[in-house]
């Protein structure tokens, strides 16, 4: 796998999300839900009304370590992908095994850093010439902590993440015949992929 990684600023993050994807909009009502908040929302922001167009493809991770998350809401759309509902288990453990490393190297990152993260990707499988145009954007939830007294004068407030809100976007052509995280790891699919990162959650996230 070819795979490409830069950090970019919000219209970089926007235009890498497309013009027809529902994660445009996701994005929007992340960024809306921390305007308050110096750009990183609070979990209590997050509107399930607003969002419910996007619900059959989202992900809800509660942050129980820097590298375990708890699923607190699994879409019913995602169990296409994974074969199975991952409501109540835990990430990485319970992801297969192919997919593993790569959760831990785009949801730690957000964890530790609150950074929003933008992994797209296009998968030729050069024998039944399918084709898998796919993206998955990772957003922190949380809140930010004021810096100690003795270092309080110039210091920024630290973001601290708790959750992630994680959106997908897949179309399969032909019509998809396996789990999407089998034609994903087909080992004779050639596969090219970039991920982008809006590192500043604050300030750039709101331009």
């Amino acid at each position: 796998m070819t795979v490409r990684q830069a950090d970019v600023d919000c219209a970089g993050f926007r235009r890498g999300l497309g013009r027809a994807s529902p994660l445009v909009d996701l994005f929007a009502l992340w960024r809306g839900w921390g305007a308050a908040t110096g750009g990183l929302p609070a979990p209590r922001a997050v509107d399930p009304v607003a969002m419910r167009r996007h619900l059959g493809r989202v992900m809800l991770l509660d942050v129980t370590g820097p590298d375990r998350w708890l699923v607190r809401v699994a879409g019913e759309g995602l169990r296409e992908m994974f074969d199975a509902d991952l409501t109540g288990h835990v990430v990485p453990d319970s992801l297969p095994p192919e997919l593993r490393a790569r959760a831990l190297a785009t949801y730690g990152p957000v964890t530790a850093e609150a950074v929003c993260w933008l992994a797209i990707a296009c998968y030729r499988r050069p024998g039944p010439r399918r084709r898998v145009f796919y993206r998955r954007m990772v957003l922190p939830l949380g809140h930010l902590e004021a810096p100690a007294p003795e270092a309080a004068r110039g210091a920024a407030a630290r973001p601290v993440v708790t959750r992630l809100l994680v959106g997908f976007d897949w179309r399969v052509l032909p019509p998809l015949s396996l789990p999407l995280w089998e034609l994903l790891d087909d080992s004779d699919a050639p596969k090219i992929r970039r991920d982008l990162v809006l590192r500043r959650t604050t300030g750039a996230a709101a331009g």
